[in-house]
């Protein structure tokens, strides 16, 4: 118990110093607050029911599900062998399961199905996995003679080998099934579009996204006019309209006055449309709240700018300022 103790001692501080560090960065570049209040947001997400979040775990396991009955077999072997093994095999089992129990509730607390959340299961679940491949050649060592040193390298090589294939096919999995996404209709258009505010802007120009496309910013080169650079957290359900954030991006652009608004909402997720004649939204509670809210954004739209058509640039919407 000392062992593992002092072992998490040891990376809770580590943990401290690097953020230490980038708080020392952040305070110093003048941006503590704005990162600070990024940091707060992030607890939004955790305003869900514990049904959410076992609906979480679950999707995690079935991500994962390869791989555990792997890795539970090295948790059963290194338990029922505990005083069997040197301190440091002990150590390590020790450290594991506390990390996927630690991982497994971290990845769970906001309840989104995102397969990026819980790949953080993966150093734990490979760990146990390869504690299993090391009871396999644990029990080699009993066979006879001729048999055990073949049977011991073979058992590690395809534990590793079997190991390595089944942490990596949630990720292929995922990627396989996004892959028509990326490619899909938000794409369409893009470089067009891109060519487009090069030719309209200069390069310390700045402009502004709607929506949820933040790539567009560095593709042009161009400088988003407001700091939320894309909105997502204005869509997030189930929390009510955030009015602050509204205000500041109409702030922003009044002040900044970016000579270019760009549209993203076709692109295939849920997101508003900015022009004033494409709002029409499905029976949705937050939409509509959220819609009653951004009236300050669409006023200012409808004043300050208007639409242009460039060929080759649907399903993008473009707006001038005036």
């Amino acid at each position: 118990l000392r062992q593992v103790l002092a072992a998490w001692l040891y990376m809770l501080a580590g943990f401290a110093i690097v953020v230490g560090l980038a708080a020392g960065y952040l305070y110093a570049a003048g941006c503590f607050p704005e990162a600070w209040e990024a940091f707060l947001y992030n607890f939004t997400y955790i305003q869900v029911s514990w049904d959410a979040r076992l609906d979480a775990i679950q999707y995690g396991t079935e991500l994962f599900h390869w791989t555990l009955p792997l890795a539970a077999a090295g948790a059963i072997f290194a338990a029922l062998s505990w005083r069997k093994h040197e301190p440091a095999v002990r150590l390590l089992f020790a450290v594991s399961a506390l990390d996927l129990v630690l991982e497994a509730g971290l990845s769970s607390l906001s309840g989104k199905r995102y397969p990026h959340y819980f790949m953080t299961w993966a150093p734990a679940l490979g760990l146990l996995a390869g504690l299993g491949g090391y009871g396999v050649i644990w029990l080699a060592g009993r066979l006879p003679a001729g048999l055990r040193q073949r049977t011991a390298w073979r058992a590690g090589v395809a534990v590793l080998a079997l190991t390595t294939l089944l942490l990596n096919v949630p990720v292929w999995r995922e990627a396989r099934r996004k892959l028509p996404r990326l490619r899909g209709t938000h794409r369409h258009g893009m470089e067009a579009l891109a060519a487009f505010i090069e030719s309209q802007t200069r390069p310390d120009d700045t402009i502004f996204v709607w929506g949820y496309v933040p790539e567009l910013y560095l593709l042009t080169q161009r400088t988003s006019a407001s700091r939320f650079f894309f909105q997502k957290r204005l869509m997030d359900r189930p929390h009510p309209p955030d009015h602050a954030t509204i205000q500041t991006i109409v702030q922003d652009l009044r002040r900044s006055q970016p000579r270019l608004l760009i549209d993203s909402s076709a692109i295939p997720w849920t997101f508003i449309p900015i022009d004033i004649s494409g709002r029409h939204l499905p029976d949705d509670t937050h939409l509509r709240e959220l819609r009653a809210e951004l009236e300050p954004l669409f006023r200012l739209v409808r004043e300050d700018y208007e639409l242009v058509t460039v060929p080759g640039t649907a399903p993008w919407k473009i707006y001038r300022r005036k």
